[in-house]
């Protein structure tokens, strides 16, 4: 699949910055609420990515038509790349409560990388209540400036947490993934 960066993003002397998305069918609605919060809150353009894994659904025009107004894009993309990661799964212990599509994030990524400067990852069940400033935050030279980690919220000063790590195979240094901005030129090293 090539992916080319929308004639109506930013030139180029500006950052090019990709917000991905990817979701089953399980998770549309509640994608679209996420992609529509970001898009609210961000003042900059932004070319979404909308990939579905293993179904194919638009979205309605009045949400295209909302996020022209506020000088975004979507793309709708279907997710080819499901294989891999179901294979991934499959395989005894550590990956089996780890659902497909969160092993596909890697991939998602990598279709995005060579067209964008920036790929902003971003779950379905996340909100945006302000602006998440990617443009300020752009020209790190590490592969990732933004990682939300919700271990904090959810019991890392808690001794059980490591309990529950063992019980499921996970490291105690987990964090969540599911906000990431992401330097695609560190990606393609």
């Amino acid at each position: 699949m090539l992916i080319h960066a929308n004639a109506a993003s930013p030139g180029p002397s500006r950052t090019r910055i990709a917000a991905a998305y990817l979701c089953d069918s399980n998770y549309h609605d509640i994608t679209l609420y996420s992609l529509a919060s970001f898009a609210r809150s961000h003042s900059r353009p932004l070319d979404f990515h909308f990939f579905q894994v293993g179904y194919r659904k638009d979205v309605p025009a009045r949400f295209k038509d909302f996020l022209a107004s506020r000088n975004h894009t979507i793309h709708v993309i279907d997710a080819p790349f499901a294989r891999p990661a179901f294979e991934i799964r499959e395989r005894p212990g550590k990956h089996r409560h780890i659902t497909e599509t969160a092993l596909l994030k890697e991939r998602a990524i990598g279709e995005l990388s060579e067209a964008y400067d920036y790929v902003l990852y971003l779950d379905g069940d996340m909100l945006a209540f302000g602006d998440v400033h990617c443009e300020q935050v752009a020209g790190f030279n590490e592969i990732a400036a933004a990682c939300l980690d919700l271990s904090i919220g959810t019991g890392i000063d808690d001794p059980l947490i490591f309990d529950r790590c063992n019980v499921y195979g996970l490291s105690p240094r987990y964090f969540n993934s599911g906000l990431m901005l992401i330097n695609s030129r560190k990606w393609r090293e």
